[in-house]
């Protein structure tokens, strides 16, 4: 079965390290169709992502941008513009580059970099950093020596002392004074020592934070909506990097006609930002011995009173 895809009432995705845009796609396949509606460009959108193993999109009258986002948190990272957090890779002295697992797992990996690689890199107010994966999670140091990306907030264990070396290189010094090290088969841990001597406790630091793309060149403001597989139904938060409350409005047009309520879409809900509405059996009273009055459906099928099956498509 094919996997839902949400509206997220997300701010349009912008270009960073978090999600990647795989394709942009022009036209009038996209544009409005007979009936003045972005139903046609937004269902031809969710096809062309499907196509190209994409999670996301982002449409806009006339405009199908395809996306794909390694998380939740990775997508509403992307979401608009001001996205403030530095992305970074961390490579040990072999070129392996630290690899976060959705489990929580860090291993160095070798090949190319990966989504998974790249790391939102804080910087705390006692002078410390802060690493957390594309998955939400922080890279935390237990005592024992163990390393995982699983706090969901930070505190001592997910802080580090940066340690500068010559050529770029840097070591990551623990809470527990441990140093953040890289074994030969490419597990993470925390070694101990007085000091980073040694070149598995060295990394190269590498930042991929990109500038944001500047406004359409026309100049004129574009609006967009956000469909992901990677959100739920109903977000009660949307917006900018999804932290601003919605308060979403819901129509149900009980008992009302197909050929009206085509009108009402295209006369008021739609030009009003209603994305859909419910449509409801027509139902009659039936009144029984009980004192309370009972509805039932007059009819499932699509010829009732509200309408044939041409009336529906239309």
């Amino acid at each position: 079965p094919l996997a839902p895809v949400p509206n997220c009432y997300l701010a349009p995705l912008v270009r960073n390290a978090d999600c990647e845009r795989l394709h942009v796609f022009d036209g009038d396949a996209f544009g409005l169709n007979e009936f003045h509606q972005e139903t046609s460009g937004k269902k031809a959108c969710l096809d062309e992502m499907r196509r190209t193993e994409g999670d996301t999109f982002v449409y806009s009258v006339g405009r199908c941008e395809v996306w794909r986002c390694l998380s939740r948190e990775a997508l509403r990272a992307s979401a608009g513009p001001g996205s403030e957090a530095v992305r970074v890779s961390l490579a040990d002295y072999t070129g392996r580059h630290l690899t976060a697992a959705p489990d929580g797992g860090l291993r160095f990996q070798s090949g190319s970099l990966e989504t998974q690689g790249r790391f939102h890199y804080i910087e705390n107010e006692d002078g410390t950093i802060s690493l957390r994966s594309l998955f939400g999670k922080f890279i935390t140091a237990k005592p024992g020596g163990s390393v995982l990306g699983e706090a969901d907030l930070i505190d001592d264990w997910e802080k580090f002392e940066v340690m500068h070396h010559d050529q770029g290189s840097l070591s990551l010094r623990t809470f527990h004074g441990q140093f953040l090290s890289a074994a030969a088969d490419g597990a993470l841990g925390g070694a101990g020592g007085a000091g980073p001597a040694g070149a598995a406790v060295r990394f190269v630091l590498t930042n991929h934070t990109y500038p944001e793309e500047p406004p359409p060149a026309d100049g004129r403001a574009r609006w967009s909506w956000v469909f992901s597989e990677l959100c739920n139904y109903q977000e009660p938060l949307g917006g900018v990097q999804g932290k601003e409350p919605r308060r979403p409005v819901f129509v149900k047009l009980w008992e009302w006609n197909y050929v009206d309520i085509a009108k009402e879409c295209q006369e008021y809900l739609g030009p009003n930002g209603v994305d859909a509405v419910q449509l409801s059996p027509v139902v009659e009273h039936v009144l029984g011995s009980q004192w309370w009055t009972k509805y039932q459906p007059v009819s499932y099928g699509l010829d009732t009173r509200s309408g044939t099956k041409e009336e529906f498509q239309r």
